[in-house]
């Protein structure tokens, strides 16, 4: 910037501190949801979550539901590589003995984890979109509600209609749709 002479050497100062303001912001949010990650495996949450939902004998889509219910729990108050690292190795074998498609569960996981990211309470992504546009955090979470109900709306559609989900891998692929 100041080769060109384009911006003041002050403005290149100000740009700094508020780019070190938001990435320590940033990090420190993700270092407590690790923190927390590391906290809740130390506990064996999982497996605990794991067994009381294998004693429900819940169907397909009831259990689709409970697990949607749980993951975005989890993903507001967690970033998604602790859930992912942390959750998923336990859960997989309930999903697949549920019958649930493993692609399907995928689609569902990556579209939860969005929509955990931008609900409150924590809402990682929201209070990190609130910082770099200098708004008020209600602000944001006020604009967003439509943005929340499409995607939950989104998830029920996947989770009911999973072809909605494997149409891409069955024409990418060859893969089969269930």
């Amino acid at each position: 910037i100041r080769l060109y002479r384009s911006a003041p050497l002050q403005l290149l100062y100000r740009t700094t501190i508020k780019a070190g303001y938001t990435s320590g912001m940033t990090l420190f949010l993700v270092a407590a949801s690790c923190f927390f990650g590391f906290v809740v495996a130390r506990d064996m949450l999982s497996i605990l979550v794991v067994d009381l939902l294998s004693e429900l004998n819940a169907g397909k889509y009831l259990m689709i539901f409970i697990l949607q219910m749980v993951f975005l729990v989890l993903g507001m108050v967690l970033e998604a590589a602790p859930i992912i690292f942390g959750f998923m190795p336990t859960f997989m074998p309930l999903i697949v003995l549920s019958g649930i498609d493993q692609v399907h569960w995928g689609v569902l996981f990556v579209v939860n984890m969005g929509l955990g990211m931008i609900v409150p309470p924590i809402a990682l992504n929201l209070f990190i979109s609130t910082q770099i546009a200098e708004v008020r955090y209600g602000q944001a979470v006020r604009a967003s509600v439509p943005f929340m109900l499409i995607m939950a709306v989104n998830i029920a559609l996947v989770a009911v209609f999973p072809k909605i989900a494997l149409i891409g891998p069955h024409l990418l692929f060859g893969y089969p749709m269930k």
